[in-house]
C-alpha cells in the first residue's frame, strides 16, 4: 500500500478519501456493511484463524471430554463438579462448575465448525482467565503459561474471527448488502 504525505503531518493511503495521523496503525477505508450481525460473523479468508481454531478444538475436545464425559482418563461430569464444589477444592458454586464444563465441551464443537467463533472463543478466554487466576496463579509462572497461552489464542480468535472453512464465513457472505 502506498502512502502519500501531505502538509500538516498527515499521510494518505491510495484509495482512502480521508487523512489520518501518521502514528495510526490501522485504517478502515470503507466499511463493507454497518450491520452489527455482519460484524459478528465477518472473518478474513486467512488460514491463520483456521489453524488456531483447530488447535483450540484439539485441546478442548481432550479437556472437555475429560471433565464432561470421563474420556481420556478423566473423572466425568459429576465427579468434576463435586471436586470443584468442595470447600477444600476450588469452592466454586455448582452452577459455575457446570457452566465451565459446558463451555469447554460446546466450544470444541463450535470452534471445529467455525460457528459462533467469536462467542465460543470468548467463552474459552473466560475459562482460561479463571484457570490462570483461581487454579494456577499461586504455583508460579510455569504453571500459568499453558492456560495463558490458550487464553491468548482465544483472544486472537475473538479479534480475527473464524477464518477459512467456517460456517461464520458462509453466514457473513449471506449478510452482505446487495449491490445494484
Amino acid at each position: 500500500m502506498v502512502r502519500h504525505r501531505d502538509s500538516g503531518g498527515f499521510s494518505r493511503r491510495r484509495g482512502c478519501s480521508f487523512a489520518f495521523p501518521t502514528a495510526t496503525a490501522a485504517v478502515i477505508c470503507s466499511p463493507v456493511s454497518t450491520n452489527p450481525v455482519y460484524a459478528f460473523f465477518a472473518t478474513p479468508k486467512s488460514f491463520g484463524p483456521f489453524v488456531l481454531r483447530l488447535l483450540l478444538t484439539a485441546v478442548f475436545v481432550f479437556h472437555g471430554g475429560q471433565k464432561g464425559f470421563g474420556l481420556f482418563g478423566g473423572e466425568g461430569w459429576q465427579a468434576t463438579v463435586l471436586e470443584w464444589s468442595k470447600s477444600d477444592g476450588l469452592n466454586f458454586p455448582i452452577w459455575l462448575s457446570t457452566v465451565v464444563i459446558a463451555t469447554e465441551c460446546l466450544s470444541a464443537i463450535g470452534l471445529f465448525f467455525g460457528f459462533f467463533t467469536r462467542l465460543f472463543a470468548f467463552g474459552i478466554m473466560s475459562v482460561m482467565a479463571g484457570a490462570v487466576w483461581f487454579v494456577h496463579w499461586g504455583q508460579g509462572v510455569a504453571a500459568c503459561e499453558y492456560p495463558f497461552a490458550l487464553l491468548i489464542v482465544a483472544l486472537a480468535l475473538v479479534f480475527l474471527g473464524a477464518g477459512r472453512f467456517s460456517v461464520d464465513r458462509v453466514i457473513s457472505g449471506q449478510l452482505l448488502p446487495a449491490v445494484g
